[in-house]
């Protein structure tokens, strides 16, 4: 089975914005409001997880093994 992982943030702006997602690799950690970590299957569908602030290893591998159970059963 093949799957896609994505992960991207909701920030707090200091341009127009009141907030605005972009991609986790394109923000300072500590601006960083929400993470929003999703798996996209395809044919299947998506899982997806919102996670305060930045989304650190623990929380994405918890994110990882939860999808993973969920597709076991």
């Amino acid at each position: 089975m093949i799957a896609f992982v994505d992960e991207a943030s909701v920030t707090s702006c200091e341009g127009r914005a009141y907030a605005g997602i972009t991609p986790v690799i394109n923000v300072p950690l500590g601006k960083v409001q929400m993470t929003i970590v999703a798996i996209v299957i395809p044919c299947y569908g998506v899982l997806y997880s919102f996670i305060d602030n930045s989304c650190k290893g623990p929380q994405y591998a918890q994110f990882l093994k939860d999808a993973i159970s969920f597709i076991r059963k």
